[in-house]
């Protein structure tokens, strides 16, 4: 799969254009989830005031709805616009207006499966696309094939305090098999578990031990039922 392209940059002065005002305030505000506006400020790397300006109906830069969006985990499109994203956006493609030199679109997955048969690829339901900024990109994330990249959201409290619910992970698509903190498929599922490797099968942890303790799973009925959808290689806490 051809590596995730950079978007084209719209220039309009750095100020955003295809903002939908009505209701985009309440959006940010939505955000925040009880979070002060410092405090998210400063988890989303941008100035307090900038924010307050914002929260009071300022029109954002690019820079600082990006910033916005990749700190909650929220596409650009339903922060800018409101609107549900398209059902069939491309990883490669950015919502209309939502332009960016610096900006890369990697899609979200739902951890529920479509019914039917097939692999994870054949069965896997896109729910949106998230922006990863360059910044970002450098923090140990350096060398990745975003086109072999996609989201999820956490789910319950198996995995808390290394993944913890409503987190968003970063999924790399790799199926090399080595113990770490990966993705895979049960047939219904995508699960997010720390796996252990063995000839004999798999040794899947779940890092919240006391409440879920580890359960191993033999080769043959993990070759039959069980797909590796790749390794998780960063998060976005959810305060």
């Amino acid at each position: 799969m051809r590596a995730l392209k950079k978007i084209a940059p719209d220039k309009t002065d750095g100020v955003m254009t295809g903002i939908h005002h009505d209701g985009f305030s309440a959006r940010v505000r939505s955000v925040l989830e009880g979070q002060s506006a410092r405090s998210f400020a400063q988890k989303a790397g941008i100035k307090s005031s900038t924010l307050q300006s914002i929260l009071r109906g300022a029109r954002p830069t690019v820079d600082n709805l990006v910033a916005i969006a990749s700190a909650s985990g929220v596409s650009i499109d339903w922060l800018a616009t409101g609107g549900a994203p398209p059902p069939k956006l491309s990883a490669q493609d950015a919502p209309d207006g939502a332009a960016h030199p610096d900006v890369f679109w990697i899609p979200r997955y739902d951890t529920q499966l479509a019914t039917g048969d097939g692999a994870f690829a054949d069965r896997a339901v896109r729910t949106d696309t998230i922006a990863l900024t360059a910044k970002v990109l450098g923090q140990g994330l350096e060398g990745l094939d975003l086109g072999n990249c996609l989201f999820f959201t956490v789910e319950g409290d198996s995995m808390a305090a290394t993944l913890n619910d409503g987190d968003v992970a970063l999924i790399h698509r790799e199926t090399h098999w080595r113990d770490g903190l990966w993705a895979f498929s049960d047939g219904a599922l995508c699960r997010l578990r720390r796996l252990q490797f063995s000839a004999e099968g798999v040794r899947v942890i779940n890092d919240n031990r006391e409440a879920y303790p580890p359960e191993f799973i033999p080769a043959h009925q993990w070759s039959l039922s069980h797909e590796l959808v790749g390794r998780v290689r960063w998060a976005a806490r959810s305060f």
